[in-house]
């Protein structure tokens, strides 16, 4: 079997009216489902429209006595100056962007919260979004994650999937963390920002918020889609590939022709592949001499070959020569040039092109397997 091109494999593939049509099927459904169930504009929490009002908190509520200084609410910034004070365990102060008009914020669709934030003596802040949730008295459920601020102004982002409810929720609720509960996405209230773990109190302290956004980020679906598009073109390309590799045996010149050891019959041959088979060694053969000497036209001697064996004249004789040659590299001693001119070739270097085009090796390669 002759070697196969790849490049010819795929361009087969693509001239395949059928793959064509698999294959834009597919990426047309591809493209329509992203667009239509994936595909999300960003929702704009702050810079705050007139969707959106701000509440600022401290932990009073707790028996605590941390202070906020100062407040600004512009278009460009959130920004809170406070002191955390000894009296809850666990002082803080916050912010809550809530919706201001209508019930809940719908986050149903997005999976990332993109945050544009600076702190001054913070280390860290929570982050909050609190869902509706009827299990629970207050119906409110907590996902919260944290965050490490750096000195200036920074951008950070937060996967909704890795959100978690706190332990200070499930103790209150009396809930347990294997529990299986899930946020309702469609009914959000709140979205709050909080201190985290400050251990020294009575130092001044400032939150900046410049932008909060929530996101589709569909990096990983588009990798998905394009693996499945790939993988189809894949499977396309090796049917392919076997369909080639069947033909090419199917279609193999495989014709029993005189060898050269054995004496050539000179005489009239009615039948053009007979008189091939004789005459092969001449390098001097052509359509012309084949039609001359069977009295058959040009036409149906190509249009035979072709329909019989998928080549034309000049490549059928060549695959006997080069069988032939094969032969000889194996059971003889001779030379490749003696081959070369035995065989019905004018010289050894088109002898090695022809031998490599169609069996994929060139001679020494190929007698270097003989054994």
């Amino acid at each position: 079997m002759g070697h196969i091109s790849h490049f010819k494999i795929f361009r087969v593939l693509f001239k395949n009216k059928i793959n064509l049509c698999i294959v834009g099927l597919v990426l047309f459904i591809e493209v329509i489902t992203y667009f239509v169930c994936f595909k999300k504009g960003p929702l704009a929490i702050f810079p705050l429209n007139n969707k959106f009002r701000v509440v600022f908190y401290t932990d009073k509520n707790d028996g605590g006595e941390s202070v906020i200084t100062s407040t600004q609410i512009a278009d460009s910034v959130l920004k809170v100056s406070f002191v955390l004070k000894k009296g809850f365990i666990r002082p803080f102060i916050g912010l809550s962007i809530l919706p201001a008009g209508m019930n809940y914020i719908d986050l149903s669709g997005y999976n990332q919260v993109k945050i544009e934030a600076l702190g001054r003596n913070l280390v860290n802040m929570n982050f909050h979004i609190v869902s509706h949730y009827q299990g629970v008295k207050s119906n409110r459920l907590y996902c919260s994650s944290s965050f490490e601020l750096d000195k200036a102004k920074n951008d950070y982002s937060l996967l909704l999937k890795n959100l978690k409810i706190p332990d200070w929720w499930y103790d209150t609720n009396n809930y347990s963390p294997s529990d299986t509960l899930k946020p309702d996405w469609k009914k959000v209230s709140e979205i709050n920002f909080a201190t985290g773990l400050a251990p020294d109190v009575d130092i001044e302290r400032e939150l900046s918020i410049y932008s909060v956004s929530f996101v589709r980020d569909n990096t990983w679906l588009l990798v998905y889609m394009f693996l499945i598009l790939a993988g189809l073109i894949l499977m396309l390309y090796i049917i392919e590939y076997f369909r080639s590799v069947v033909s090419e045996n199917k279609h193999e010149v495989t014709i029993k022709y005189k060898p050269v050891e054995v004496a050539n019959k000179l005489g009239f041959q009615n039948n053009y592949l007979d008189y091939i088979n004789e005459h092969f060694q001449n390098p001097e053969l052509s359509l012309e001499e084949i039609s001359s000497k069977t009295g058959i036209s040009q036409r149906k001697i190509s249009e035979g070959i072709a329909a019989q064996f998928h080549c034309n004249v000049k490549t059928y004789i060549n695959k006997i020569r080069i069988s032939e040659a094969q032969r000889l590299l194996k059971e003889t001693d001779l030379s490749i040039s003696e081959i070369a001119f035995k065989t019905g070739f004018s010289s050894p270097s088109n002898f090695n092109r022809v031998f490599k085009a169609i069996s994929g090796k060139n001679p020494t390669e190929f007698s270097r397997k003989k054994g």
